[in-house]
């Protein structure tokens, strides 16, 4: 698999292309990540954007910053489906301690639909 990063010029992450084997002959494009509305925090969970699969091999970059501050706007656009998700962070000495999305999918066999995710954040 592969993964494209592109950024803004002031270091937060844009996009994120993703292109898999899907045929076994080739890599193939199948879905971008948009990120947008960066607050002003510290991004303390980046490498998420490399997991798009929870079984997936965890990739280990010491020192790298792979999103520098928090998107409150994420767009997802697939092969077959497409979601808008919608950020709000709760914070604790500047550091996020939860965040909650919603979700909407725009294109797909469930557009329309919605859905609350939950993140919280607890540091040692």
């Amino acid at each position: 698999k592969k993964a494209l990063f592109t950024y803004y010029l002031d270091g937060n992450l844009s996009a994120v292309d993703r292109y898999y084997n899907i045929s076994g002959n080739q890599l193939e494009w199948t879905s971008r990540e948009q990120f947008s509305n960066d607050d002003n925090k510290t991004n303390v969970d980046d490498f998420r954007v490399l997991q798009n699969d929870f079984f997936e091999t965890f990739i280990f970059l010491p020192q790298v910053r792979l999103q520098k501050n928090n998107p409150l706007k994420q767009v997802i656009t697939g092969v077959q489906n497409d979601w808008d998700v919608s950020f709000t962070y709760e914070y604790q000495n500047d550091l996020p301690v939860r965040s909650t999305g919603i979700v909407t999918q725009t294109r797909g066999a469930n557009s329309g639909q919605t859905t609350q995710i939950i993140n919280e954040y607890t540091y040692y």
